[in-house]
Formats: C-alpha cells, sequence, structure tokens
C-alpha cells in the first residue's frame, strides 16, 4: 500500500521542513488517531524522514569545508525530527503495551524508536545525552521469549537491511560512545554503515566475557562505559574482541581493493575517513585479551581560565602568530611589541576579527579551550591551531581532536599538542630560481635529540617527496627531500624529511664513460651548505 506521506518539497527547504513538522504534530496529537493506526501512520512518517533526508545527506557528508549556516540549520533540524520520532515511538510502544496489542506491531514500532533515537545521537550538536531509560525500556520489552534476537527486516537508505532490536539497541549506545566530539559526522555515518554490517557482533550477554568488553547497565540512567564484573546491577555485556575482528577484516578488503559498505552515502566518501575512522577504533578497541588495556590518558591541570587568542590555520598562525610576511612579504620574524606591526598587517590584509578562546585545562599531550558558539565558528575538527600562553613567548601548535557543543551554546575543544617550539622556515623548490617562489611552513621539532622525528607542518597541496628543496634558517640554507607522513589534518600535515648533500654523484654509463659528465648540482655562493651533515639539524633551526 502507497505511503500516506510522500511530500512533494525537499527537506533542503523551508517550506519542505514546515509541511514535515505540521504532520509531525498532527500525529502527537493525543486522540488524534485510534492506537493501532496512530503506530502505523508513525511507521510510515519514520520511513519518510528517513527517505527525505537520505536524498540530501550524501551532500551534506561530502563538504570537505566546514558547513555554513543553511547546512548547520538543516543538520540540527535533522536532530530534532529524529528525536522526536523516537520519543514519540517510545511513548506509542508504552502505550500499546498497556493495551495488549499485537507484538508483531508493538515491536515494529519499537524497532523504529531504536532506529531514530539512534539517528538523533547521530546529528545531534548539542552535546546533550539520551534518554538512556527509554533505550533500556525498548530493549527489556523484547527480553522474554529473546524476542531481542528475531530477525527483522527494515529500510535505510532506501536499502533493505537485516537487524535484530538487540543490534539496533547496541546501535544506539555505540553511537554515543562515539559522538563525543573527535568524530566528525562523515565518520560518524561512516561507523553506523560499518555497524549495519556487524549486526551479528552485536550481542550482549549476562555474563562477562574473556578480554575486554563494554557494559551497560539496565536500571541505571547511563549508556555503555568500561565496568568490572563484580559492579552489581542488571547489566548487559558487550563484548570487544568481534568487533576488533571486524574492524580488522574492513581493512582486509581495503587492501583488496573494496570498500565497507559497497553502496550507499558511505562508500562515496572520501579514503582518507575510512582511514581515519579505522585509526580511531583501533585506539577505542585497544585489542583483544585480558592483557589488552586503555592507552592512560595524561594527567591534566585545571585551570581558573587562561583568556588566548587562537589562531586556525598555518597561514593565519604564520601572519598573527608569528608576524611573518607582514611589511614585505617576506618570511621573517620581527619584532612583536613593535606598533607598526598591526597597522602593517592590516593594510595587508585589511581588518580582521580576532578569536578569543578560555584555555581550562592543560596536560603533556594538549589542552582543553572553552568558547562560546560564536566565538568558536571557524574552528573545526581536524583543524590546525597555535596560540601563545605568554605574551612574547612561544607559540604552541597542536589539532582539534574534540569539539563539542552543549545545550547552553558553550563549546569545548580538545586540542592534541604539536609542539610548543614552531619556528618558521621558507622552503624553496630548487627548480625555481626566484627566491619569491619560496613557501613558508613551520618547522616542528621532535622529542628525539638526533632531529630524527623533527617535522615540516605544511599545506596538503605542497606535499611532494621527489623535488628537494632548500631550508632558509638563520644558520645558512640546507637541501632537504620530504618524506612519509607522520600525522595529517584538515589541509595540512606534518611531513618528516632528510637533509640530503649538495654535491650527489650521479652513475655514468659506459659509453658515456670518455665524456666530461658534470657530477654534481650546481651550488651558489649562498645557496646550500655543502656539509648539511656535519650539523644537528634540529638545533640549527632552532638558533
Amino acid at each position: 500500500m502507497p505511503s500516506r506521506y510522500a511530500f512533494n518539497l525537499g527537506f533542503d527547504t523551508d517550506q519542505g521542513r514546515a509541511e514535515f513538522e505540521r504532520e509531525r504534530r498532527r500525529l502527537e496529537g493525543d486522540g488524534t488517531f485510534a492506537l493501532d493506526e496512530a503506530a502505523e501512520r508513525l511507521l510510515e512518517l519514520a520511513h519518510a524522514l528517513d527517505s527525505g533526508v537520505s536524498r540530501c545527506k550524501g551532500q551534506l557528508l561530502s563538504m570537505p569545508l566546514a558547513w555554513d549556516d543553511d547546512s548547520d540549520a538543516l543538520g540540527s533540524w535533522i536532530a530534532r525530527q529524529h528525536q522526536a520520532l523516537a520519543a514519540l515511538g517510545a511513548r506509542r510502544v508504552e502505550a500499546m503495551r498497556r493495551e495488549n496489542r499485537a507484538a508483531d506491531l508493538i515491536e515494529r514500532v519499537a524497532a523504529a524508536a531504536l532506529y531514530h533515537f539512534g539517528e538523533a545521537i547521530k546529528w545531534n550538536t548539542t552535546g546533550t545525552r539520551p534518554d538512556y531509560t527509554a533505550l533500556h525500556d525498548l530493549l527489556l520489552l523484547s527480553l522474554p521469549q529473546d524476542r531481542h534476537r528475531v530477525p527483522r527486516t527494515c529500510v535505510v537508505d532506501g536499502r533493505r537491511r537485516e537487524t535484530t532490536l538487540e543490534a539496533l539497541y547496541f546501535r544506539a549506545l555505540l553511537l554515543d560512545r562515539f559522538c563525543a566530539g573527535s568524530l566528525p559526522r562523515s565518520q560518524l555515518e561512516l561507523l553506523d554503515a560499518w555497524l549495519g554490517e556487524w549486526t551479528a557482533a552485536l550481542r550482549g550477554e549476562r555474563e562477562a566475557p574473556q578480554g575486554a568488553a563494554l557494559r551497560v547497565d539496565l536500571d541505571r540512567n547511563a549508556g555503555l562505559r568500561e565496568g568490572r564484573p563484580e559492579e552489581p546491577g542488571a547489566s548487559l555485556y558487550l563484548a570487544v574482541a568481534p568487533l576488533e575482528k571486524l574492524r580488522r577484516r574492513v581493512i582486509d578488503e581495503l587492501h583488496a581493493g573494496r570498500l565497507t559498505p559497497a553502496h550507499g552515502c558511505a562508500s562515496e566518501l572520501r579514503l582518507e575517513e575510512h582511514v581515519a575512522l579505522l585509526d580511531h577504533l583501533e585506539r577505542a578497541f585497544h585489542g583483544e585479551g585480558e592483557s589488552a588495556v586503555p592507552a592512560a590518558r595524561a594527567g591534566r591541570e585545571a585551570h581558573a581560565g587562561l583568556r588566548v587568542e587562537v589562531w586556525v590555520g598555518i597561514a593565519e598562525i604564520l601572519a598573527n602568530g608569528m608576524s611573518v610576511g607582514i611589511e614585505t612579504g617576506r618570511w621573517r620574524v620581527v619584532d612583536l611589541q613593535d606598533p607598526a606591526i598591526e597597522e602593517q598587517k592590516r593594510a595587508r590584509f585589511g581588518e580582521s576579527t580576532k578569536r578569543y578562546l578560555w584555555q581550562v585545562d592543560t596536560s603533556a599531550t594538549g589542552c582543553g579551550f572553552q568558547a562560546l558558539d560564536t566565538d568558536a565558528q571557524g574552528i573545526s575538527l581536524g583543524d590546525v591551531v597555535g596560540w601563545r600562553r605568554l605574551p612574547g613567548g612561544p607559540v604552541s601548535i597542536g589539532y582539534v581532536a574534540r569539539r563539542q557543543r552543549d545545550a547552553a551554546g558553550q563549546v569545548f575543544i580538545g586540542v592534541r599538542l604539536l609542539t610548543h617550539a614552531a619556528q618558521p622556515v621558507t622552503l624553496t623548490s630548487e627548480i625555481a630560481l626566484d627566491a619569491g617562489d619560496g613557501r613558508a611552513t613551520l618547522f616542528v621539532p621532535g622529542d628525539d635529540a638526533s632531529g630524527r622525528s623533527d617535522g615540516f607542518l605544511i599545506a596538503e597541496g605542497d606535499y611532494e617527496t621527489r623535488i628537494a628543496r632548500a631550508a632558509h634558517t638563520s644558520s645558512g640554507k640546507f637541501r632537504v627531500r620530504l618524506n612519509r607522513i607522520r600525522n595529517r589534518g584538515r589541509g595540512w600535515l606534518l611531513a618528516g624529511f632528510e637533509v640530503t648533500p649538495a654535491g650527489v654523484e650521479r652513475p655514468v654509463s659506459p659509453a658515456l664513460a670518455m665524456e666530461p659528465v658534470e657530477t654534481s648540482l650546481p651550488v651558489l655562493e649562498d645557496q646550500v651548505r655543502a656539509d648539511a651533515w656535519d650539523f644537528e639539524l634540529s638545533a640549527r633551526l632552532r638558533g
């Protein structure tokens, strides 16, 4: 039978969203429809929401840059509708249970409610936690006779999927656990697609399994957590080992040239999203076996709140944090206390709004910032940021590893530290003789005194391993060649490098042995030092 809800306008328009909300409010009205008819209408409206969202979310999730205001508004609207339908479904289930209605219809509505709870969690940006009690109740109603493991079919993004009430329950809890601000929406969508493929592993057990496991207490308003078996309470345990095994299977498929899933909008995401999520899950699952324990978190020191200026992106860090490239366009450090710097900056770059955040805690590996939503605009997951704790002090560099907004409009930003001693360095390609072709970068010294952990923080588009470059430092110029990528984020990467000697012997064929052959690259008087191997690079670049 065709659905009675066929919206002519898409959800990417104000009129289309208003039309859907009118139908939802009508369904929420008490006594508008008979109980069974209301349940059937709810299932049809839920299907209409999923179909409408699937038509517009592909474009939303494929955006490589930060969302604009319209996209943010659409994402928030989607989260609210899923939450409203999930809550309505939970109420309908409770009402039908009191009236002893057909078990099949009750379980269909419960499945829809669990699914939309997960969708609401996935699209939510306010940081508010779901009603875990309602989630637990939806599972508990089906535990007798193991009805929670009865296979059932649902339609997701226009494709039929086999699942169970138990799998939908743990899917929602796992999405909630990973929605802590450390994964962008695109990777959450990909994680959800993998969980849809991993239905068989989403099984809870009364007894704690061998190895790592997550625990959910059915008598508490809380989600999945790491818990000890001896803790009292009615609990279910989700083993981590089967999930880790499935994660490794995704890697095997990736090595074979196949993406998981093979269809849907998640399959159209960039390969970098798949790799980043695999790395994140590896840290989250922390292997198998009893000896596997999560990595200890570095001790954190709380602060009353220190107001600091924060710069986003390599160019902004160089221009505002180190005042390079202001007066002449040449990349060099100048006196930060010079009052003429601000005038020169305005003349060159125009008026710009400074961004101030409150630094609330620090640790050996990073720090936390807090700000109003308006002050944190333009700072997204994966962005490289810079700040200075003290006037005239060194510039610290890190990248946004977590971003969480609460219902009050406060945004918490967790930054993983890259260095406290960044230095501006210009890399000039040896193909271009004009010094003006040099690209400004940030040198990031490593912890190893030998310099093998040093790297250059560069724009993603500047990464090239085949071309040697001249590094311009206060100690001279040195030929370097970028090599493996040590870290990367949104539009940037941290590349390792090697120092190459100025003169490189080139093999000569026997046919040309009698002819004069130039065996070294030409070296200008002030270009590349031939004795670069005699110096410790990390110390040079700091000097």
